[in-house]
């Protein structure tokens, strides 16, 4: 694997999304499917492990790489692949808190609640990763 040689389609992996998440179309055998499409379109499936170590190798001067990823996604991982990514140069999570508020959560379709993405981000910190969260203003209405 070298960058440039094909358009790269990363990814880490996918486990059994809770049912909140299926309402939007991700559950493990879409993933597949989107996996297969880019692999048929020409596009090189790499993991994101393996992708740091291109990178930080590629460009000596890399000094972090960052990611999206949302609360229900950090969940999954495992203390030991959180760690194994920070060791692999994931500097930074972005994620979706949106509000500290269960109803707010629930409105917003968020599939977590608020003891879930407090979790989310001791989790993060734990594996020594530094986290930032956003938070979304006005979404419960004016109540």
């Amino acid at each position: 694997m070298s960058l440039g040689e094909r358009p790269i389609f990363l990814y880490h992996q996918i486990g059994d999304y809770p049912p909140a998440q299926m309402e939007y179309g991700v559950t493990p055998a879409s993933f597949r499917a989107h996996l297969d499409f880019m692999t048929e379109a020409g596009f090189e499936v790499v993991e994101l492990e393996a992708m740091l170590r291109l990178l930080y190798g590629k460009f000596p001067r890399l000094e972090r790489v960052t990611i999206y990823g949302g609360p229900l996604d950090i969940q999954e991982k495992t203390p030991d692949e959180l760690v194994r990514l920070r060791k692999a140069g994931l500097t930074m999570v972005y994620f979706g808190l949106e509000s500290g508020s269960d109803e707010v959560l629930r409105r917003v379709k968020k599939g977590a609640k608020a003891d879930t993405m407090k979790e989310t981000g001791r989790k993060a910190k734990e594996a020594g990763r530094t986290r930032s969260p956003k938070c979304i203003l006005g979404p419960g209405g004016t109540e």
